[in-house]
């Protein structure tokens, strides 16, 4: 028997796992024909294993990363973590099992640059939903004290279709009082 013949026949705990159920040939059967009939062995019997580039990843397009940091933005957002959550090395170190090419932005990256264009997005789809509702927006006011007590005011639009849409809080000053009025 050749070395690639007893290479081929030997087998391969995992292809059994894969197989369960699945009759498997018998390799010597098949190598002993290919030693009289001067053919290959049949490749049906063998199982190819999955290939590694699978599980190799590669560098994000520009438009793939911002879709990234926008999405890491959410997750901190929607989770409440603060953005020193990136410089954790626990964080990091699944990030880099995961995929290793990923980079992850800096809190720094996060809080001005990432932060500021997602808000920025997030006014302008307001704005573009409001013009576009053909019927009209209502405007819902609603102003309170927090325990700082400053004064806010709250501004809410709904669409037509019932959509909420919040505008923004804000702070205000009148007569001395100082009332938070922010603007998204």
């Amino acid at each position: 028997m050749s070395e690639r013949q007893e290479i081929l026949s030997r087998k391969v705990p995992e292809d059994e796992k894969k197989n369960k159920g699945t009759p498997i040939l018998d390799n010597e059967k098949s190598v002993e024909t290919a030693k009289f009939t001067n053919t290959v062995p049949s490749t049906s019997s063998v199982i190819k294993q999955t290939t590694l580039s699978r599980y190799v990843s590669c560098p994000l397009s520009k438009k793939d990363n911002h879709h990234f940091e926008n999405l890491i933005l959410l997750m901190m957002v929607s989770n409440g973590l603060s953005f020193t959550f990136l410089k954790n090395k626990e964080t990091q170190e699944v990030f880099r099992f995961i995929a290793p090419a990923l980079k992850l932005p800096g809190r720094h990256a996060i809080s001005n640059r990432i932060l500021s264009k997602s808000a920025k997005q997030l006014t302008q789809s307001i704005v573009e939903q409001a013009k576009a509702d053909v019927i009209g927006v209502t405007a819902a006011f609603n102003g309170w004290t927090n325990v700082k007590q400053e004064h806010l005011f709250g501004v809410v639009f709904i669409t037509s279709s019932g959509k909420t849409l919040i505008w923004g809080l804000k702070t205000l000053a009148i007569n001395g009082l100082k009332l938070m009025m922010l603007k998204c």
